[in-house]
């Protein structure tokens, strides 16, 4: 635990799993084994953050959303209410994914890209660098 982290009431911490400088666990949170939270990061309320994925400096994982075994959120990425990120996928710096918005497993988001509300992302599919998906829509798998 890094000096000033913080823990929820009911959070809990997997075998081996970092909880940088100022970091923040939320209540009900769950930072799996071997998953890192970095330097000022916070994981919501009742958020998970999966086994060996990573939270860079600054990134925010909002109330109940989840981020997969493996995956990444970029520094200062965010990720909405209920989003979702699937194992192996990854959040580029600054990048959004909006409130239940989806982005499968393997599937990137580049730096700065935004996935509107409710918006989908399939299953190794890409959006570029400053590319945007509107709220509701859907990029395939493989696209």
């Amino acid at each position: 635990l890094g000096t000033g982290a913080l823990l929820g009431t009911g959070a809990l911490l997997g075998t081996g799993a970092l909880l940088g400088t100022g970091a923040e666990l939320g209540t009900a949170a769950l930072l799996g084994t071997g998953a890192g939270l970095g330097t000022g990061a916070e994981l919501g309320t009742g958020a998970e953050l999966g086994n060996g994925a990573g939270l860079e400096t600054g990134a925010g994982l909002e109330t109940g959303a989840g981020l997969g075994n493996g995956a990444g959120l970029g520094t200062g990425a965010g990720l909405g209410t209920g989003a979702g990120l699937g194992t192996g996928a990854g959040l580029g710096n600054g990048a959004g994914l909006g409130t239940g918005a989806g982005l499968g497993n393997g599937a990137g988001l580049g730096t700065g890209a935004l996935l509107g509300t409710g918006a989908g992302l399939g299953t190794g599919a890409l959006l570029g660098t400053g590319a945007g998906l509107g709220t509701g829509a859907g990029l395939g798998t493989d696209s």
